[in-house]
C-alpha cells in the first residue's frame, strides 16, 4: 500500500529536506542525494 502524496509531503516538510545549493525545499521525486547532501534533481545536480 502507497502512502497517500499528501502524507509524503508533510513528512518531507517536517524533516526539513533542501537543496545544498540553492536552499529550495525538497520532495523524494525531486531529489537526488548522497550522504546527508541533497540537490535539485534538474537545476544543480547538473
Amino acid at each position: 500500500m502507497d502512502l497517500p502524496k499528501e502524507i509524503i509531503l508533510e513528512i518531507s516538510e517536517y524533516a526539513g529536506i533542501s537543496c545544498y545549493i540553492c536552499g529550495k525545499k525538497l520532495c523524494p521525486w525531486t531529489i537526488i542525494g548522497y550522504s546527508g547532501i541533497y540537490f535539485c534533481r534538474n537545476e544543480c545536480y547538473v
